[in-house]
C-alpha cells in the first residue's frame, strides 16, 4: 500500500459501519411504510412500538424499524363496569 503525504493509506479498505446483527434486506421497514400497510397513522405505529406491542420492532438511533410483515399484539382490556371487585 502506498501512503499519501498525510500518512493515509491509498488502497485502504473502507471501515464497515452499520448496526450489529442487522443487514440490508433483513425485512425491516419504516414506521411510515408499516402505517400504510396496516391502515393506521405513523404516530400510532410508534406508540405501539413503545408499548412493546409490535414483535421484532427495533429502536435504532431514535428511529423505529418494524418487521416487513408487522403484527400487533392486541391490548388486554377490561370492559368498563364489568370489573369484579372482591368484597372486603
Amino acid at each position: 500500500m502506498d501512503n499519501h503525504q498525510d500518512g493515509r493509506a491509498v488502497n485502504a479498505q473502507p471501515i464497515q459501519t452499520g448496526m450489529a446483527g442487522i443487514s440490508r434486506g433483513e425485512g425491516l421497514i419504516s414506521t411510515k411504510t408499516a402505517a400504510k400497510l396496516l391502515g393506521v397513522s405513523q404516530r400510532r405505529i410508534r406508540a405501539l412500538c413503545v408499548q412493546h406491542r409490535v414483535p421484532g420492532a427495533l429502536l435504532i438511533a431514535g428511529v423505529w424499524l418494524v418487521p416487513d410483515a408487522p403484527s400487533i399484539i392486541p391490548a388486554s382490556r377490561a370492559r368498563p363496569g364489568k370489573l369484579k371487585m372482591e368484597p372486603k
